[in-house]
């Protein structure tokens, strides 16, 4: 299943979702935004964690992009969601 290095989606939050708050937890990532539900993000394997370089599953990351509406400027930062 593709997937895309965790630094790019948060980089695609930084674009896409200003004011998005994230919560570091031994095993995922916490990201609100705005009144939506919070969405949990998994870190991914436990080697790459702390440098961020693990990678995410496509669909996890339009599931998130879907929840918090931002699946538009998502697809323009993140080609790997088209």
């Amino acid at each position: 299943m593709p997937q895309a290095p965790l630094r790019k989606v948060f980089g695609m939050l930084d674009e896409c979702a200003p004011g998005y708050t994230s919560i570091e937890t031994d095993h995922h990532w916490v990201i609100r935004f705005a009144d939506c539900q919070p969405f949990r993000l998994p870190k991914g394997e436990h080697s790459r964690q702390k440098a961020r370089t693990g990678g995410v599953h496509i669909g996890t990351i339009k599931s998130m992009c879907r929840r918090f509406a931002i699946m538009d400027c998502a697809r323009r930062v993140l080609p790997q969601l088209r």
